[in-house]
């Protein structure tokens, strides 16, 4: 999945951060926090900020320990919560933590890593009317090159 916009919902102003399935055209509205929205932005647009943010910390945390992060995964929609599970690899052993998408998405963004949804999530709550995604979100879209040479 790659981010392709973010965001307001218009029915209620909720932050969110919108995944398009690459191979489908699928879309995935993550509701995120104020500051994860803002923290995924700084790196979108390539924004430093004077001192570390907490993503920036837990990436260079990874990066010092050896730990490469080798993708975020949207898992499952539980009592009105969306989780994710951030993976690792430290010199051959696999390491995964229960995370909020919200910060596993602006975690990703710093290290490019790849961002993967489980079937359920695409099932549940995919959308794909682009008219649909218009109405019911004030979106800034991102050009399809905002990642460089990567694609989540």
């Amino acid at each position: 999945m790659r981010v392709a916009a973010v965001g307001t919902r218009a029915s209620d102003g909720q932050a969110i951060v919108l995944l398009e399935a690459v191979d489908s055209g699928v879309f995935v509205p993550v509701p995120v926090g104020w500051t994860e929205l803002t923290a995924s932005v700084q790196v979108l647009e390539q924004i430093d900020a004077p001192r570390p943010t907490t993503h920036d910390l837990l990436a260079q945390f990874l990066v010092a320990a050896q730990i490469n992060l080798v993708g975020i995964r949207l898992e499952y929609w539980q009592d009105g919560i969306m989780a994710a599970t951030i993976a690792g690899d430290a010199n051959g052993r696999t390491i995964e933590v229960d995370a909020r998408p919200s910060d596993a998405i602006a975690v990703a963004l710093r290290l490019g890593t790849t961002i993967y949804s489980s079937p359920g999530v695409l099932r549940r709550f995919s959308v794909q009317e682009t008219d649909q995604i218009e109405n019911d979100f004030d979106l800034r879209e991102l050009p399809a090159n905002a990642f460089g040479n990567w694609v989540m």
